[in-house]
Parts: structure tokens; C-alpha cells; sequence
């Protein structure tokens, strides 16, 4: 290739590149804030294990879990920050508990933010940790750890791979979004009002426990929020160190630093913020680091865990004769059974209560329409008002027999005509 063919190559490569920049800048613009509510998904933690020695303590086991609770994201141009229940994690920083792990480099393109960390390489302890947020959809972004450790422990090497996977799914007017597509434009959530604080009502420390190195920094971040979380970015808390008396260690700004001696630093501390007569606080465990100690909170903290969801509020009240006619037109097997038996009691009742009534009445009415009379020789009771029965008597003694008889009982004579 001559040299102005290679020069036009170089020129189109160029503007390809500058092309793709604009591109995905252009990208970023159009994309949608990640601020605001979610909510914590389904986890899966998934252990791969290469080698594992008898120094390397507890073999590391995998694990699943349903998620659940609040979390709040926070975007500031291309950093996307998760406030979750104990901790906060920032697109562009390691998220490993252990302190030794220093970022190589992070990037942000097309939705997926991503952070490379590592340790030295003169350290027998190493770990390596690739952390990742890709926006699936509007409503759905996927959080990922994949963490490898290399640890030489005196005749064991511990070898193992830990993939923490979860999915947050964006809250919308206070429920979670469905689906696993884009919402619609015509769908899209109207724009927030600013935050307008009011007074005071609690404080969050964050993150709200720590486990570092003799001779480690953990910094903690508190904030200050009204009734409705609203943060009163002018409010700087005091903050404070409680400890036993035999060890000691430094804080200043919220920043905790371990001594370098185990026997004056290492144990357990209480990082203490105050404003207003409000106090958050968090912990500090500082330990000649080990791996299953490491391991341990490793698998504890891997996930974003999330704040309680609030209560559902309960229902309006209702009228009495509402609540009555829904436990008429809804009730239980039970119920059923019992409303059937009272409604035949009730029934059997009212056919007794017309009978009894009925009695009486049929009486006077038999009384003031005909009279009773008997015949002794018939047996039988007829009304005045009927035909009467035709008799025979006899001519000898005058006795009565009815129309069917012939002779006469007393004497054998024969009986007259029908009368």
C-alpha cells in the first residue's frame, strides 16, 4: 500500500472512531436517568472452586436468594451510585470488602458500566474483581461480581471463582415494573418534582459495618433526611469513635484508619455520626486479615440488599351495611353451612307459627257454617246441611236399621221400605 493509501486509511479509522464517540455519546444523552427507586431481585451466588487446601478454612458453597427490599440509585453524569441497606457502591470503584484491591480502570459503554480491580502482584493474596451494571430495559438493570481469588496459605492454595448475579427492577408510583421490555413512550413516568427538605428525621451511615486491615482506611458517608428522605445536603453531621480502652485508631471526617500493632488495634470499634439530636452509627472490625474471614463476608455482603419495603396501607372504611352485604356475598364453606341450617330453622318456624294461627280459625268458621249430629245405630258423624241417609224400621218394634239391612235384629221381621 502507498504511503497516501495508508494516510486515507489512518483518516478513515479516525473519523470512524470520533464517529462511534459522538454515537455513544449521543446515546448517553438520550438514555433515561437510573435515579430513583428500585427495588432488589432475585440473587444468584455462584462458587467454582479450582483448589481448595486444608488452610483455606470453610469450602464456599453456592447459594440463591429472592431478593427483596428498597434500594435508591443515584446518577451523576456517567457514575451510577446504589444506596442499599448496608452499603453504598459506586460504578466507578471496587466493591470487594477487601482493602488490599486497587482499581485498574473503568469504563461506560452502551448501558454497561464496568470496573476492573485487582491486588498487587507481590501479594500471595490475590484477588481479582470485575464489577458490572448493564440497563437491560427502562426498568430492569443487572448487577454483576465476578471475583477470583489465588490465596497462598502455608502449604494450601485456595483457588476460587465467586459470580454474584441480581436484578433490580425500577419502582414505578410505588410499584415494582413488570415485564422485561422498554415501557412505551406513551408510558414514560413524568418528571420528578425537586426535592424540597424539610426538618430532620433521621440519619444513614453508610456502609453500616466494615472489616479492614491493621493499618486499613475505611471511609463512611452519612446523610441527613427529612420524613420523606429527602437528603438536607447542608447538614454535616459530628462524627465520633467508641472502642474499648485497651485499643485504639484515628477518625477524622468520617474516615477510620487502623493502627499498624495488633496488640493496640485490633478488635471492634463504633463509628458515630450525630446531628440534631439524631445518631446513626456503623461498625468496624479490624483483624490481621484471613481468607475465611474474607470469604465469609464476601458471601454475606456479595448482593445489594435492600431497605424494608414499607407496609401497604389499609384499606377505607366502610359503611356497616357495605361490610355486611360483602360477608353475605362472600362468605366462607363454614359460614355457608350455618346460614343453610338457620335459614331452615327459620323456615320449619314460620310453617308452625301459620299452622297454630290456622286452627283456631278453622274451628269458628266449621262452627258458623253446619252443625254435628249422630246417629247412634251408624256410628258416624254427618253434617246437618247433607243428604241424609235412608233407613228401614221395623213394622213390630220399630227399631231403625239402615237402607242395606232386611230383616230386623230383635224379632227376624221383615223391615219396611226405604224411608
Amino acid at each position: 500500500m502507498t504511503g497516501s493509501g495508508i494516510a486515507a486509511a489512518l483518516r478513515g479509522g479516525a473519523m470512524t472512531g470520533v464517529l462511534a464517540l459522538l454515537l455513544a455519546q449521543a446515546s448517553a444523552q438520550a438514555q433515561e436517568s437510573l435515579a430513583g427507586a428500585w427495588q432488589a431481585g432475585a440473587t444468584s451466588m455462584d462458587v467454582a472452586v479450582e483448589s481448595w487446601g486444608k488452610d483455606c478454612g470453610p469450602r464456599p458453597q453456592s447459594t440463591r436468594s429472592a431478593g427483596g427490599g428498597s434500594v435508591q440509585l443515584e446518577q451523576q453524569g456517567q457514575v451510577v451510585t446504589i444506596r442499599s441497606a448496608n452499603r453504598d457502591l459506586r460504578s466507578d470503584q471496587c466493591w470487594s470488602p477487601n482493602p488490599a484491591l486497587r482499581k485498574l480502570g473503568s469504563t461506560v459503554i452502551g448501558g454497561v458500566w464496568t470496573t476492573r480491580c485487582k491486588t498487587s502482584e507481590q501479594d500471595p493474596r490475590q484477588e481479582t474483581g470485575t464489577y458490572s451494571l448493564r440497563l437491560m430495559a427502562n426498568d430492569r438493570l443487572l448487577y454483576q461480581d465476578i471475583s477470583h481469588f489465588d490465596w497462598k496459605l502455608k502449604d494450601s492454595t485456595c483457588v476460587a471463582t465467586i459470580t454474584t448475579t441480581q436484578t433490580l427492577i425500577r419502582t414505578r408510583t410505588g410499584k415494582p415494573a413488570r415485564g422485561s421490555g422498554a415501557a412505551p413512550a406513551a408510558q414514560a413516568p413524568p418528571a420528578r418534582a425537586p426535592c424540597q427538605p424539610g426538618p430532620a428525621k433521621r440519619i444513614v451511615v453508610r456502609p453500616r459495618s466494615a472489616d479492614i486491615e491493621l493499618g486499613q482506611t475505611q471511609c463512611f458517608h452519612a446523610r441527613v433526611l427529612d420524613a420523606a428522605g429527602c437528603q438536607l445536603t447542608a447538614a454535616e453531621p459530628r462524627w465520633s469513635l467508641e472502642h474499648a480502652p485497651a485499643i485504639k485508631a484515628q477518625l477524622e471526617r468520617g474516615c477510620f484508619r487502623a493502627g499498624q500493632s495488633s496488640a493496640e488495634a485490633e478488635g471492634s470499634f463504633k463509628v458515630v455520626a450525630r446531628h440534631a439530636g439524631l445518631t446513626a452509627e456503623a461498625s468496624v472490625q479490624v483483624s490481621a486479615v484471613s481468607l475465611p474471614a474474607l470469604l465469609a463476608k464476601r458471601l454475606e455482603t456479595g448482593a445489594v440488599t435492600g431497605e424494608p419495603l414499607p407496609e401497604a396501607e389499609p384499606p377505607p372504611a366502610e359503611s356497616s351495611s357495605r361490610v355486611a352485604a360483602k360477608a353475605t356475598e362472600e362468605p366462607t364453606s363454614g359460614s355457608k353451612r350455618w346460614l343453610v341450617a338457620l335459614a331452615a330453622l327459620f323456615a320449619v318456624a314460620a310453617a308452625l307459627l301459620l299452622l297454630v294461627r290456622a286452627r283456631p280459625r278453622a274451628r269458628r268458621v266449621g262452627r258458623a257454617r253446619a252443625r254435628t249430629s249422630s246417629d247412634p245405630l251408624l256410628g258416624v258423624t254427618r253434617e246437618t246441611n247433607a243428604p241424609r241417609a235412608r233407613i228401614r224400621r221395623c213394622p213390630a218394634c220399630g227399631a231403625s236399621y239402615p237402607e242395606s239391612s232386611a230383616f230386623c235384629g230383635s224379632d227376624g221381621s221383615a223391615l219396611s221400605a226405604p224411608e
